[in-house]
């Protein structure tokens, strides 16, 4: 015989009674909570069945909820039962994916015209990503479900990017369905890529001009991106070479007597002030040879043959939809603007005419230039 904590009988008639008065009958309850309850009562209760189908179960449900459905039906499920599902919602699939991603195998749709492509995320990549903190937080799984997604090496670099490609010059009066998702930094930006397109998502990256600079690191973004390294290796060495016999490495005692430099005279029990404090940043960006290859881009070359090469590299990486920002960084696309990452971006959309400023112009046409080459066929 089964009994409560407090003692009652739970097949006593005085246990359903009070059962029934102190919580809400489930017809009287959203459809949200009666579409929970559908759910889990048909694929938990039901052991006759060996195969189930369920469409879109996050229906009617919150986030937290749809999430909460996934984990319980991935941890609940009886051995003998199989499930198909299909979902629209990352919640409902993350919380399938919590639940137990070794049993998890994620099969993306894509439908082009008349014709269904399939791919399947096998489960050790699914395992991978969801014991992957940072690649789960970059919203990884988020572009399943759109039609193009962009790697950017920052969130501040996705909210300018996205902002300029909202604009009905450059991508119509459709707001495409592209998801901008952050790798935080250069480093995860090809594993993002592998996933993405493991389950035939279109990607596109935007890095900063020195993802050249590590030719380990551009070499494998690259390839994960279906380039052919031969291709460009030569123009990389090209540019490499002419960027790092322009200027020599610093060394310590040269960045030491510029930052002594660049302190100098500063005192008093204020805080220190902020341009100096730039300056000193920017005396260590200095010391590479890149650093002014990052501030400057492309003009940074000498002209001639270093450019040519420069322009070329680029050009086959976009064919890849790999694009290389011409100008640097994302702060050289308004460098009237003195501040860097997320507080730049803030003061160029609160305070600049995305659409018609002029200073603007570049990131305009660098961003039409990237979604052209991203868009779906109509």
């Amino acid at each position: 015989m089964i009994r409560t904590t407090s003692g009652k009988d739970e097949l006593s008639r005085e246990f359903v009674e009070a059962l029934q008065k102190s919580c809400v009958m489930l017809e009287a309850q959203g459809d949200g909570m009666r579409s929970f309850a559908a759910v889990t009562l048909h694929v938990l209760a039901g052991r006759t069945h060996s195969i189930q189908f369920l469409d879109e179960p996050e229906a009617f449900l919150h986030p937290p909820q749809a999430r909460l459905l996934g984990r319980y039906i991935a941890e609940s499920k009886i051995g003998n039962s199989q499930l198909f599902i299909a979902t629209h919602s990352t919640d409902a699939l993350e919380g399938l994916i919590e639940g137990g991603s070794d049993r998890v195998r994620i099969v993306r749709l894509r439908r082009e015209g008349d014709v269904n492509h399939v791919r399947e995320l096998d489960r050790k990549r699914t395992g991978d990503v969801a014991n992957d903190a940072l690649a789960r937080f970059s919203r990884v799984f988020d572009g399943i479900f759109f039609e193009h997604v962009f790697v950017c090496e920052a969130d501040a670099d996705c909210m300018f990017y996205q902002s300029v490609l909202d604009l009905p010059s450059i991508s119509g009066d459709r707001r495409p369905d592209a998801l901008f998702v952050h790798s935080s930094g250069k480093d995860r930006m090809a594993k993002l890529v592998e996933t993405l397109r493991s389950l035939d998502v279109p990607v596109s990256v935007i890095a900063d001009v020195d993802i050249l600079n590590d030719e380990g690191k551009f070499k494998n973004l690259f390839v994960k991106l279906g380039g052919n390294w031969e291709e460009v290796l030569p123009h990389w060495k090209a540019v490499n070479h002419a960027v790092s016999t322009s200027r020599p490495p610093r060394n310590a005692e040269q960045i030491t007597e510029r930052i002594l430099g660049e302190i100098e005279g500063v005192a008093g029990e204020g805080d220190f002030p902020k341009e100096k404090e730039r300056a000193v940043k920017q005396a260590f960006k200095d010391a590479s040879p890149w650093g002014a290859m990052k501030g400057s881009g492309r003009s940074a070359l000498p002209s001639g043959e270093a450019i040519s090469h420069f322009d070329r590299l680029c050009e086959k990486c976009s064919d890849h939809r790999l694009w290389i920002v011409p100008v640097g960084e994302l702060e050289g696309f308004c460098r009237s603007v003195g501040s860097h990452g997320p507080r730049f971006v803030e003061s160029v959309l609160e305070e600049r005419d995305l659409a018609e400023d002029a200073e603007l112009r570049e990131a305009r046409e660098f961003v039409e230039k990237i979604w052209a080459k991203a868009k779906p066929a109509s």
